[in-house]
C-alpha cells in the first residue's frame, strides 16, 4: 500500500522544486541531502515529493535556512 501511494504521488525534478521555492538547484539539493524533503531516483534523475514541498511552505520554518541561501 505504501509503495502504491509513493507511485501515485506527484514527483518534481530538482529544477522544478527549486523554481517552486525560488532558490537555486544547489540550494534545493542541499536541503534534500540534509533530509528536509523525501526524494527518489527515477530514470537516473532525482525527484522530490511535491506534497512535502507544498506542506513545508504552509508551516513556519523549524530552523533558519539562511545558511543555505547564502551559498
Amino acid at each position: 500500500m505504501v509503495r502504491q501511494l509513493l507511485r501515485e504521488q506527484e514527483w518534481l525534478t530538482v529544477k522544478e522544486a527549486a523554481a517552486l521555492y525560488r532558490v537555486t538547484d544547489e540550494t534545493m539539493l542541499g536541503w534534500v541531502r540534509d533530509g528536509h524533503f523525501p526524494c527518489r531516483i527515477s530514470q537516473a534523475e532525482l525527484h522530490i515529493a511535491r506534497d512535502a514541498l507544498v506542506g513545508a511552505l504552509r508551516q513556519a520554518p523549524r530552523r533558519p535556512l539562511r545558511r543555505y541561501l547564502s551559498r
